[in-house]
């Protein structure tokens, strides 16, 4: 402290006072503040490597730059000046207070530069130590707010970056997936209840309902496997269920089609007729045990027995031949009914026998007309009263003699048509 005497002339006339009483205080160490006492230093420069220590009691007040001033104080005021350290507050106190600013809340305090660099040592206290102002000064701050709690760190990213809050609707659904890197998907940010998703990709799944169709988790595992261009509906409000025993490949028909069950009355006979394709005759399903069949053709059949109702027996068609025709004739039903052969005695003209209608019983009978005796004119078999008779050749007129043993069967096809085929045994 003995530099201070080196001050410039002009201030140790102005305070060689105060100087000399102050280096007798402090002796040959550093300036000391008495206490009780105030100390002004005005407009006073200390230069040297000397300490200046402001020291006083505990309730001493030290002031430096009156509150109604408005001078600065610099410390270090060139840029040739080196301020290598400040300390405020020696930090051997219980607690020590450092009060910058006049308490007013209308000055600011400014803290280094653009260039600056400010680093904080120690712990910042208290429940909301950090209060910002934005560019104006007006009456909205940001608080940086502190819960008291276990040791905390907070990392703030590298980058220029806006940190979101838990204020309503202060993020959005873009900007949070373009914070996050391990994303999958795209669009609005998905929470877990009722979320609508377009075209996910579940993967190895569990559900138990889908579009309200409800999914039973089976006991082991389960396929539901539609190939592609596939489609699975179903229709109407009632539950259809499949079974099956063993595995199964059923082939649906192509087109629009009703499947028959096993339901009782579920099919009828002409919905099983128009679904076969090489059936044989018409009306009814027919099943083994006392079937009701209309006009069938039994071919070589096998039976053994067969009971007469309403037909003309097997005995009345070919037990006895019928009387001989001798001249055109229109034979009845029951006439014809009655045999199977019927000899033709030729006439002096021309003799023509017309078949009328028969009943349901005759259809496939053969009736046979042969010529017995030599004649030179024609024999024909024609259509009588509600027939219709095709004749493939009927015997025409010849020389005497050449028609004996040639004839003319008939086959019953329906009740009202008959074919005729002529025999000629020359």
């Amino acid at each position: 402290m003995i530099n201070l005497l080196n001050h410039n002339k002009k201030n140790l006339d102005r305070f060689s006072k105060i100087v000399i009483i102050l280096v007798l205080i402090a002796g040959m160490g550093g300036l000391a503040y008495a206490a009780q006492a105030a100390l002004t230093l005005d407009a006073t420069s200390v230069v040297g490597s000397t300490t200046l220590t402001l020291n006083g009691a505990a309730a001493s007040a030290i002031t430096i730059g009156n509150s109604a001033q408005t001078a600065a104080i610099t410390l270090g005021d060139t840029a040739s000046s080196i301020v290598t350290e400040i300390s405020i507050g020696g930090g051997n106190g219980v607690k020590t207070a450092i009060n910058i600013g006049d308490g007013t809340g209308a000055n600011g305090i400014t803290i280094g530069g653009a260039a600056s660099l400010i680093t904080l040592g120690g712990t910042i206290q208290g429940a909301t130590p950090l209060v910002f102002e934005g560019t104006t000064a007006d009456a909205f701050e940001t608080t940086l707010a502190i819960t008291d709690g276990a040791d905390a760190t907070i990392t703030l990213p590298g980058v220029t970056s806006t940190l979101y809050g838990t204020a309503a609707d202060s993020i959005t659904s873009a900007q949070l997936l373009s914070s996050v890197t391990n994303e999958t998907g795209t669009g609005v940010l998905v929470f877990g209840t009722t979320p609508t998703l377009t075209t996910p990709v579940l993967g190895v799944a569990t559900a138990t309902t889908i579009n309200k169709v409800t999914i039973t988790a089976p006991a082991t595992a389960a396929t539901l496997t539609i190939v592609e261009g596939g489609s699975l509906i179903t229709a109407g409000a009632f539950a259809t269920t499949l079974t099956s025993t063993a595995t199964t490949n059923a082939t649906l028909p192509a087109g629009t089609n009703t499947l028959y069950s096993t339901l009782a009355d579920s099919i009828t006979s002409a919905q099983l007729l128009s679904s076969v394709t090489n059936e044989t005759g018409t009306g009814v399903l027919v099943f083994g045990t006392t079937p009701t069949l209309t006009t069938p053709e039994i071919g070589a059949a096998t039976g053994t027995s067969l009971t007469a109702t309403t037909f003309v027996t097997a005995d009345a068609y070919n037990v006895t031949n019928g009387a001989a025709f001798t001249a055109s004739n229109a034979p009845t039903k029951a006439t014809l009914q009655a045999a199977s052969f019927w000899p033709v005695t030729m006439p002096a003209g021309v003799l023509d026998i017309d078949i009328p209608a028969m009943d349901a019983v005759d259809i496939g009978r053969h009736l046979t007309f042969a010529v017995t005796t030599a004649t030179a004119n024609a024999f024909t078999v024609t259509a009588g009263a509600g027939m219709t008779v095709v004749t493939i050749l009927n015997i025409a007129a010849t020389a005497a003699g050449d028609d004996v043993g040639d004839y003319i069967d008939c086959r019953i096809t329906t009740t009202a048509t008959a074919t005729c085929v002529t025999f000629a045994t020359d």
